[in-house]
């Protein structure tokens, strides 16, 4: 019963965060504005990486120590802790140093030349979200799976299952609620992208309204 309210509600969140993400829609942007947009975004994305960082972290932690204990129930919920949440921490470490130079690069090619970085920002943008697909089928499954292997284990009252779900579905859960938030996000970045007009400065920036014209003469 827990699991498939589980369930229900990762889906109930998958469909309501683009409706969350898109409540405010913006207006066209110039190169000011975009800039905003670019910081906005990578800015969300860096601070999911570095929760998504201690949440690796501390959930290795936890498992490193569970493995060592004498129960069945530590042991199986310690594995998947330890090896994943290893897994999941290094990778977050690497993306915020990605995410990082991401900045840079994007927003000197927005000031150097706005119209290379609208295509090329739009290709990488497009490859993001097709790239959150497979990221989230595959955290599904996890939680699936553990949803599944925790079922039998309280059925068949078998510790060690007990554990290895509780364990999956506590790492892919909350990494599929991510990253369907952040899907959601770039969703939006990708439309702002869309309306930025490189030869037309005008937009709402942080401190107001701005109108400048760019060409070359």
């Amino acid at each position: 019963m827990f699991g498939v309210r589980l369930l229900k509600l990762l889906f109930v969140l998958t469909l309501l965060a683009p409706a969350i993400v898109h409540a405010d829609d913006a207006p066209p942007l110039g190169r000011a504005g975009m800039d905003d947009e670019l910081l906005r975004y990578y800015g969300q994305e860096r601070t999911t990486a570095i929760i998504a960082t201690s949440v690796g972290i501390a959930a290795a932690g936890a498992g490193g120590y569970l493995v060592t204990r004498h129960t069945d129930f530590d042991r199986g919920l310690g594995i998947p802790l330890l090896s994943l949440g290893a897994l999941e921490g290094i990778g977050a470490i690497f993306y915020v140093f990605q995410v990082n130079s991401e900045v840079d690069h994007y927003r000197a090619l927005l000031a150097s030349d706005p119209t290379s970085f609208r295509s090329t920002e739009l290709t990488h943008l497009h490859g993001t979200t097709s790239r959150f697909t497979y990221y989230r089928a595959a955290e599904l499954a996890l939680t699936v799976a553990g949803i599944g292997f925790g079922t039998y284990g309280f059925i068949a009252d078998k510790e060690t299952f007990k554990g290895l779900g509780i364990g999956l579905a506590a790492l892919g859960a909350p990494l599929l609620v991510i990253d369907t938030f952040n899907n959601a996000s770039a969703g939006r970045y990708i439309e702002n992208l869309e309306r930025f007009q490189p030869s037309l400065a005008v937009g709402r920036t942080r401190d107001g309204w701005m109108l400048a014209l760019s060409t070359n003469f």
